[in-house]
């Protein structure tokens, strides 16, 4: 590197360090983690996907979200949420307002319009149970992708017979559950759609390889949280969010 360089890095940086300590940082959430300040909350149950409903053996049998094995997990968030009540002075209270269905909200308000439509994963077929809930609450007219039983799978000729006379303005792709990750790819082909894979569930399978990056599938946005989007749905760049 060059020497006159590096020391005018390291002026930079330091004079930026000065201006920090003296400064009130008005957009944390674009400040770089670093591993020392979330160690004091990291522990064995951080970001752990658990339900915080307490359900019988009959209750979850009728509910596809089942979190097997987790049930004294669900008592102990069930007992911290009412210690918090109680030192509040509420009737209940909660921790896990910043889900995954919250990013969908503010994601289909920041790129959709009332009456554009949207051909969704239906939960039988692994998509979220919230998610045509949220989508129709938006105003978006919803196609439901056809389901294979039998292969359960999606049925992807029939799906994309759907589209022949008009494609949707979005795919939506919410695979909350499910083990085998099967082939979306034609989906995000749908000429004029924008494709959108929420690969929250299966981020690190992604990353490690395990299974298909739906970038790589030529979808248009992926994961959940978005902090950054297209402004139409013409010519939109892919985004991992």
């Amino acid at each position: 590197m060059d020497t006159d360089l590096a020391s005018q890095l390291r002026a930079s940086l330091a004079h930026q360090e000065r201006l920090l300590k003296t400064s009130i940082i008005l957009n944390p959430v674009e400040n770089v983690p670093f591993a020392e300040d979330l160690a004091v909350v990291a522990g064995p149950l951080h970001g752990l996907y658990n339900t915080d409903k307490v359900r019988s053996r009959d209750q979850r049998s009728q509910t596809p979200l089942q979190f097997a094995g987790r049930q004294s997990i669900e008592n102990d968030a069930r007992t911290i949420y009412s210690l918090w009540a109680e030192a509040l002075g509420a009737a209940d209270a909660t921790l896990r307002l910043l889900s995954g269905l919250h990013a969908h909200i503010v994601l289909f308000m920041a790129m959709a319009k009332p009456g554009q439509t949207v051909l969704l994963l239906p939960v039988e077929a692994g998509g979220h149970l919230s998610g045509k809930a949220i989508v129709e609450r938006l105003g978006l007219v919803v196609t439901e992708m056809v389901v294979d039983n039998d292969g359960m799978c999606i049925d992807i000729e029939r799906t994309l017979a759907l589209c022949d006379h008009r494609g949707p303005d979005f795919v939506f792709v919410d695979r909350s559950e499910g083990l085998v990750f099967e082939d979306f790819s034609p989906l995000a082909a749908i000429d004029g759609s924008l494709a959108v894979f929420d690969s929250s569930q299966y981020l690190t399978n992604n990353i490690c390889g395990d299974h298909p990056n739906p970038l790589e599938w030529e979808f248009d946005l992926m994961g959940e949280h978005p902090q950054e989007l297209p402004g139409t749905t013409e010519g939109a760049a892919r985004h991992a969010t």
